[in-house]
């Protein structure tokens, strides 16, 4: 089974995209299969409870790319937002996706995320995609997670992320199959030990930013 090796790059990166809607090519009918239904109606909506309150997005948007999902709903203009990023683009239910919440600071750019530093290999949560309406490209879903501050000498309280709903959030890009990528070899050092990420490789870019995510086999002990 596959296991998410995370760097802290990584998480800054994937709390920084912002997403900016473009004119698509309509799609074609064959590629709506993704065990979803079509014309689900009603407004975009994105919302999950942590902390005795409900976060409510005003701005939820998402982008399929390369293999993957990837959700974001933001709250404000101060770049508050929970991040999803699922590696699949079809309906089911996912419990390697990379799950963050970004405080919006300007002053702390760590962030909490579903990856516990006792075990970084093995993200905790899960996320739900219920319904891929590939005619009016919305998307909707349920996740839950624990989020873990990204500066551990923070000494901060992990947070209990529940209930957490997306519903007919609108995406850009198309469903279909997950291209090839021509990396020969993607790798870092993590404590001195080098680790080879290149069993399989994630990138998507938005907002002038890329996101590269790298998948390794876990060894033996981790499954």
């Amino acid at each position: 089974m596959k296991k998410f090796k995370i760097l802290s790059l990584l998480m800054v990166l994937i709390s920084a995209i912002s997403f900016t809607s473009c004119d698509t090519e309509p799609i074609d009918s064959a590629l709506n299969n993704t065990g979803g239904t079509g014309n689900t109606g009603g407004p975009a909506s994105f919302k999950v409870n942590f902390g005795g309150n409900t976060y409510v997005a005003n701005n939820p948007q998402a982008m399929i790319m390369s293999g993957s999902i990837t959700i974001a709903g933001v709250r404000g203009t101060g770049g508050e937002s929970v991040n999803l990023v699922i590696p699949a683009t079809t309906v089911g239910t996912y419990t390697n996706a990379l799950m963050t919440y970004n405080t919006g600071s300007t002053t702390n750019l760590g962030q909490y995320a579903n990856i516990n530093p006792a075990m970084p290999q093995m993200p905790n949560g899960s996320v739900k995609i219920t319904n891929i309406d590939t005619v009016n490209k919305k998307i909707s879903g349920t996740f839950s997670f624990t989020g873990y501050w990204s500066e551990a000498s923070a000494n901060l309280p992990s947070l209990a992320f529940t209930d957490g709903t997306f519903t007919n959030i609108p995406y850009t890009g198309t469903v279909g199959p997950t291209p090839e990528v021509p990396v020969q070899q993607y790798s870092a050092k993590i404590d001195g030990t080098t680790i080879d990420y290149s069993d399989d490789i994630t990138v998507a870019s938005s907002g002038g930013f890329m996101v590269i995510l790298g998948l390794t086999d876990a060894p033996d002990s981790m499954n």
